[in-house]
């Protein structure tokens, strides 16, 4: 059991803040499951906790900031696992060995999840006196963990030729930004703080398409851009990414409407109802995923399997006409070319 201390993910000046990981976490750091290279290992205090002041090592802070970023998003997918049934503990693609995280992997914008080298790597850019590095971006770190996860439970789907395959992987590795978000209390407090309670309003909390960030994260900005945009299927060109922002934004949407059924304050707290809300979501989003197609997944492969899975017969209306909105459902459905 340690603590640590990470970048704040919603502050826009690079606040820090306290986390407590029940984990057994070793020097470096490193568990079973991740492991921190390219910079000097970080060794914990006598009392097992990596309270790293960032004014006097900031590649040991990155460090214990990646780990944690990266646990936290794991042990969110292996709660949801054990949720819906599934009792097997979540391993990599390769099976038995650590991850390992490079957050100082060199020059150069973005980051990239690699299954063949079994290594995330986050690249840094320099814009005049100022040094960029991708793994503070809470979006960018959740955005490559989801494409590691997504390969360890399908592994089928890292090479497709479906289009809407490919499409599946980028759009869960944003969601995965989205649901990790909603999977604290705090920050579902901040979210219903900003948009006093209206989530359809994106602008208090989701990043723009353009990069400019909202207060959830300034400084960066790929994954939850996915979340703000009217796109249908008809407004997509055959690319991953591109046809992407169609399932990410129904996600979203989906998520919004049912938030607004749910909502209860006088039995329920706002924010409170919202992290139910995520977790149930993520929970369906998991099962159709893990009972659909082992490769060549479409769209309405998933959405089909999320409606079907989902008991509550108006959450499940939301979803069919959300999906049937953007022509991923329903007679009108559009199917991008190989």
């Amino acid at each position: 059991m340690s603590r640590v201390q990470v970048w704040k993910q919603e502050s826009p000046n690079k606040m820090t803040r306290l986390v407590f990981l029940p984990d057994l976490i070793q020097d470096g750091p490193k568990d079973d499951d991740i492991q921190i290279v390219g910079v000097k290992p970080v060794l914990a205090d006598d009392h097992g906790d990596f309270l790293i002041d960032p004014n006097f090592n900031m590649d040991g802070f990155d460090a214990v900031h990646a780990y944690t970023v990266v646990r936290q998003i794991m042990t969110m997918y292996q709660r949801s696992l054990w949720r819906i049934g599934r009792q097997k503990p979540l391993i990599w693609q390769w099976g038995l060995g650590p991850i390992q995280i490079n957050p100082r992997a060199g020059n150069a914008p973005g980051a990239c999840y690699s299954r063949s080298n079994r290594t995330i790597e986050f690249y840094s850019t320099k814009q005049g006196d100022t040094m960029n590095h991708s793994i503070r971006s809470y979006s960018v770190v959740a955005h490559e963990v989801g494409h590691a996860i997504l390969d360890a439970i399908r592994p089928g789907y890292w090479s497709s030729w479906q289009a809407e395959t490919g499409a599946l992987h980028e759009s869960f590795a944003d969601l995965t930004a989205i649901f990790s978000t909603l999977s604290k209390h705090d920050m579902c407090r901040n979210i219903i703080f900003l948009s006093r309670g209206d989530l359809e309003d994106k602008s208090y909390f989701w990043i723009t398409n353009g990069g400019e960030s909202k207060p959830l994260d300034r400084d960066h900005g790929k994954a939850f851009a996915a979340a703000e945009h009217d796109l249908t299927m008809y407004d997509v060109v055959a690319e991953v990414h591109d046809i992407s922002l169609v399932f990410t934004g129904a996600i979203y949407d989906i998520l919004t409407s049912t938030f607004k059924y749910m909502r209860n304050p006088q039995l329920q707290d706002d924010a409170e109802t919202l992290h139910t809300v995520g977790q149930h979501l993520l929970d369906l989003l998991l099962r159709a995923m893990l009972n659909g197609p082992p490769r060549n997944a479409t769209f309405k492969d998933i959405a089909d399997r999320m409606i079907s899975f989902e008991k509550n017969q108006l959450i499940k209306q939301i979803m069919r006409s959300q999906f049937e909105k953007l022509y991923i459902l329903g007679k009108e459905r559009i199917v991008p070319p190989k």
